[in-house]
């Protein structure tokens, strides 16, 4: 079996024959006890569609090779990509309902690019990148890929920084290129507290990430909602209404379409009974962003 042929597995079926039973199925996705920790609460999503999982209490996720990498790491056995197909593979064909491949390539490709390869964030020019933002390469592991993409109309490859979204596509940035494959989504992420009653909006990942390196953190102690555009602060509400949220931070520009952004926000945050909106702007009032202060402030440059 090689990678292709197991990608194509249903992610459903593989978890049902390690004995993970779904707590919530439906059409679209199943929610699941997270298989590589312990937890009381459901928050390891399969999206049947495009046959990929998140787990959001870490947060990682992937595709079935990722998951039986991790998996085999969570048990202490050797983990490589071999290790996975060969763990796979020994499975038995029992659980192998195949999910339909051009539905699953269709997720990873648009009229010029497709994806040719996700991997941990090793490209130098990247890392360097990432520096000239503020980022720690250690921080940036834990959310973002390396993904080598390929121009179908120059046949040129390229590498970018890539953060996963809800819908399973990826937000694309590098010093050159900006952009989006798969389906334009948010991106959640879960805070460290399980008894957490806010979440934090930013515009972009570099922000979130910005704001996490100001704090020394990894993860904030409340859940992280990444719009990866202003045009998807409509897909909020989902993730906030029946949640029990009590504060709701706001991170967005200081800009024309950030300020008015801020503003829907807020009154959406008003129309929910007990939760306060929290503009953060103060913090960073000087500068257009969260990654230009937070630059800023590790540089000693003046704001502009």
């Amino acid at each position: 079996m090689n990678i292709e042929q197991a990608k194509c597995i249903s992610m459903s079926n593989f978890l049902e024959s390690i004995g993970q039973k779904a707590i919530k199925d439906d059409e679209r996705e199943a929610w699941y006890l997270s298989p590589l920790r312990v937890e009381k609460t459901a928050s390891f999503k399969v999206n049947k569609r495009q046959n990929v999982w998140y787990d959001f209490g870490i947060p990682i996720g992937g595709d079935i090779v990722d998951f039986a990498c991790y998996y085999l790491k969570s048990k202490g056995e050797d983990h490589t990509t071999s290790d996975a197909l060969r763990y796979i593979s020994n499975l038995g064909q029992d659980f192998c309902h195949f999910v339909d491949v051009k539905d699953r390539q269709s997720i990873y490709t648009e009229p010029k690019l497709a994806i040719k390869d996700v991997d941990v964030v090793r490209h130098i020019a990247l890392i360097r990148y990432l520096e000239r933002r503020g980022i720690e390469i250690d921080l940036a592991k834990k959310y973002l890929k390396e993904i080598r993409l390929f121009n179908k109309a120059t046949n040129a490859h390229l590498f970018t920084l890539g953060f996963r979204n809800e819908e399973g596509g990826y937000d694309l940035r590098n010093p050159m290129f900006k952009g989006t494959i798969g389906k334009k989504s948010i991106s959640f992420v879960r805070g460290d507290s399980v008894e957490n009653k806010g979440f934090h909006v930013f515009e972009g990942f570099f922000d979130f990430l910005s704001a996490l390196s100001q704090l020394k953190k990894e993860r904030f102690n409340e859940d992280a909602i990444i719009l990866n555009s202003l045009s998807c602060l409509k897909y909020l509400a989902p993730y906030v209404k029946f949640h029990g949220y009590r504060k709701a931070y706001s991170w967005l520009d200081n800009d024309k379409a950030g300020i008015a952004s801020s503003e829907k926000l807020k009154d959406f945050c008003n129309s929910i009974d007990g939760l306060t909106f929290i503009k953060m702007n103060n913090v960073y009032s000087d500068f257009k962003d969260v990654n230009s202060w937070h630059v800023a402030t590790i540089t000693n440059r003046p704001g502009v």
